[in-house]
Parts: structure tokens; C-alpha cells; sequence
């Protein structure tokens, strides 16, 4: 597989658990802000757990950067 499908299928498996978990926060009668945090943590979670079900220790996302714009300021 090319680098690009497998970022591809990367991105279609995050943007899967994000809507999984809005749909969840939906659900439950949760505000905007409510939905995107559900969202946003399972979709941080789902694809930490799809690497480490993958055997990629540490996950992608660790050793990428990806997660950097998600760190809390005293982490810079």
C-alpha cells in the first residue's frame, strides 16, 4: 500500500470514532462544547488503541506530533 492510502485509511478510522463518540454526546443531550470534547476523546482514544492493538508502541500519534496542537499550554 502507498503512504497516502494507508494516511487515508488513517484518517477515515479517526473521523470514525469522532462521530462515534458525538453521536454518543448527541445522545445524551450534551451541549456544542460537550460533543466536541466527547468527540475529540474518543477519537484520540480509539486511534491509541488501534495502534496499540496494531502492536505500534508507541502510537503513531506519539511519535508524529499529531497530538501536539492538543497538548495544555504548560506542555510547550
Amino acid at each position: 500500500m502507498t503512504t497516502s492510502l494507508v494516511s487515508l485509511l488513517d484518517f477515515a478510522g479517526t473521523f470514525a470514532f469522532a462521530i462515534s463518540g458525538a453521536l454518543v454526546a448527541v445522545r445524551h443531550r450534551l451541549d456544542l462544547f460537550g460533543v466536541l470534547v466527547l468527540a475529540f476523546a474518543a477519537a484520540a482514544a480509539g486511534g491509541i488503541l488501534r495502534d496499540i492493538a496494531l502492536g505500534a508502541a508507541p502510537p503513531v500519534a506519539w511519535w508524529t506530533g499529531a497530538m501536539r496542537q492538543c497538548r495544555l499550554p504548560p506542555d510547550c
